[in-house]
């Protein structure tokens, strides 16, 4: 022992030696293993994919320990893998002096369950949505891709970008499917003791944002007309 080497003095996290050559490799097995594309483990990770793109190509070179717990935590790879030790994973907390500390938090609970399940959904991201997509009748596909759109509102043939007008709607359509209905309210964690949140999104927003969120308008596609002379996407 030396006297720059405390006895029992353990590094933080932000000084573990990472090993940063693995983490390219375990992202290609990953979606080797799993049939994903870079596209989509970067939505399940919440980072951009060309940040996936470089990192696997050893362009970039990762040594910030929470991308490394990210990528453990959200695909349920171990941590060995990564080099990592499992401590990382379960920090020890400071003692607590609540009166609660012997008592179980419903809520807490309940939103850790939610994490957990919403990672999980994440890492079968891509098998979920093919498998959603056969539960549909086989002219509201497209093609073997599991995406879905109206019959009418699929070309016959691809259309140029300079070709299509789009045209808004001032009149408001009401959304068939808002997300608070009661079928979704075992989906969704508690907020507070007796009440859970009023719909997926907020959960979201409060719980698990993702790294790169960023509130912008949305819009909704109400109508499609293919005429040749017309090409108009209508929204609002």
């Amino acid at each position: 022992m030396t006297d720059d080497q405390p006895w029992l003095s353990p590094r933080t996290p932000t000084e573990v030696e990472l090993n940063t050559g693995l983490l390219a490799e375990v992202l290609k097995d990953y979606r080797k293993q799993n049939g994903v594309s870079q596209a989509d483990l970067a939505q399940i990770l919440n980072i951009d994919q060309s940040y996936i793109s470089k990192i696997e190509s050893g362009r970039r070179q990762v040594r910030d320990l929470d991308t490394f717990l990210r990528v453990v935590n959200q695909l349920g790879i171990s941590p060995a893998r990564l080099g990592l030790s499992p401590e990382l994973l379960h920090p020890i907390p400071p003692p607590s002096t609540s009166a609660l500390v012997n008592d179980v938090d419903p809520v807490a609970v309940s939103q850790e369950e939610w994490r957990r399940s919403r990672r999980e959904l994440n890492s079968r991201r891509r098998e979920l949505a093919e498998t959603a997509a056969t539960l549909y009748r086989p002219e509201a596909r497209i093609g073997k891709a599991p995406f879905m759109a109206r019959r009418e509102w699929m070309p016959p043939a691809p259309v140029r970008l300079e070709d299509i007008n789009l045209a808004w709607s001032d009149g408001r359509i009401p959304i068939t499917v808002a997300g608070t209905e009661p079928e979704a309210e075992r989906a969704l964690p508690l907020r507070a003791p007796g009440r859970r949140f009023d719909r997926y999104t907020s959960a979201i927003r409060y719980l698990d944002p993702p790294s790169l969120f960023e509130n912008r308008p949305s819009y909704r596609l109400l109508g499609v007309d293919l005429t040749p002379a017309t090409r108009a996407w209508v929204s609002d």
